[in-house]
């Protein structure tokens, strides 16, 4: 059986269903008309309904791909995101009140927008940790906000979109090489390049603070924050616990694909890619190309998860808008977090469209 009775990965596959509010694997959607991916390769109708769940999943289906991407169950992702989560808060990187603060503050221009209750010239930082930190929104308010399809376009990674031998496929149709694939997510995230002029005044939504996992780690010691503004700007910042530094994250989303790719500090490789819908979820796979396609790339890839990691003690902030501050303790580098938790089927619960 096919979308909702396969079991794969320890979990059952979805081919739509809803679950705790949120939009899962293979969500439902509408025929809105063709779309393209950022530079060559043109998706068709066909394919876009795929990404949204509609029709033949095509090569996942038949258990083929390559460059170690594979399908993620929903049952998988959760057990995944509940570990990392777990591990996070329990003897992990999570240094206790003030860590968002220290690490995650907004350093674009601009404040965050109208639908949180503030406005232009409320510190951004204020307002990120009001919110509670790492809490991010969810799709039906980016949506209506931000000129996006009301069906969401899903980038399940070696389930809609799989790599064999030198191509990349969606729904079983070849779009691209590798080596253009990975030029599409590079020409997208650098039209959100740091050049890019922001307006003081401009609106910004919050997407949230993850970890940022390689397949098999379950203590990863790597964090991220990202944000986007109306016309799909991400800005956000990398954290790397070990080295205790910061870079800034510049990128993009494409308004009719969803496609959002985005890189980190100064370097155009790697580039990162997930679909915006994913980006609203509590966990969720990401690619990670290593090379882009011009210049003889060769399309080399790596499939990672993003864990959202939100503040569930919701650090307060300051009257000049910084969280309470105090330097973080740190786990035994390199080691796994003191008591790892098993994987389990009770998850913290999923966002439902008013905000992870």
């Amino acid at each position: 059986m096919r979308d909702g009775g396969a079991v794969r990965d320890g979990g059952v596959r979805d081919g739509g269903a809803v679950r705790d509010g949120a939009i899962r694997d293979g969500a439902i959607g509408r025929d809105v008309g063709p779309g393209h991916f950022a530079g060559e390769g043109a998706l068709s109708r066909s394919q876009l309904d795929n990404l949204r769940g509609l029709g033949d999943r095509g090569l996942a289906d038949r258990g083929i791909g390559d460059r170690g991407i594979r399908p993620y169950s929903i049952n998988t992702l959760e057990n995944r995101g509940s570990t990392i989560r777990n591990n996070f808060y329990h003897g992990g990187w999570y240094g206790g009140r003030g860590w968002y603060g220290n690490h995650f503050g907004p350093w674009w221009p601009g404040a965050w927008g109208g639908g949180f209750g503030l406005g232009v010239g409320v510190g951004m930082l204020a307002g990120w940790g009001g919110m509670g930190w790492g809490t991010g929104i969810g799709y039906a308010p980016l949506c209506s906000w931000g000129g996006y399809s009301q069906a969401p376009v899903v980038y399940n990674y070696g389930s809609t979109i799989c790599y064999q031998d030198d191509g990349v496929y969606v729904s079983g149709e070849r779009v691209a090489s590798a080596p253009e694939y990975a030029q599409q997510a590079a020409t997208l995230a650098n039209q959100g390049n740091a050049d890019v002029k922001i307006a003081a005044d401009d609106q910004w939504r919050p997407l949230g603070v993850f970890a940022l996992a390689r397949q098999e780690e379950t203590t990863p010691s790597t964090f991220l924050s990202l944000a986007i503004d109306e016309a799909g700007i991400l800005r956000g910042t990398y954290y790397d616990a070990v080295s205790d530094t910061q870079q800034n994250i510049t990128g993009k989303v494409d308004k009719k694909t969803q496609r959002a790719a985005w890189t980190i500090g100064d370097k155009k490789t790697p580039i990162y890619e997930t679909g915006l819908s994913n980006l609203t979820q509590q966990q969720t796979t990401v690619l990670v190309h290593r090379d882009a396609g011009a210049s003889g790339g060769t399309g080399k890839v790596e499939q990672m998860l993003l864990v959202r990691v939100p503040d569930e003690g919701k650090e307060p902030t300051g009257k000049d808008g910084a969280a309470a501050a105090t330097k973080p303790p740190r786990p035994t580098i390199g080691g796994p977090a003191p008591a790892p938790a098993e994987e389990t089927l009770s998850v913290p619960r999923a966002d439902g469209g008013d905000g992870n």
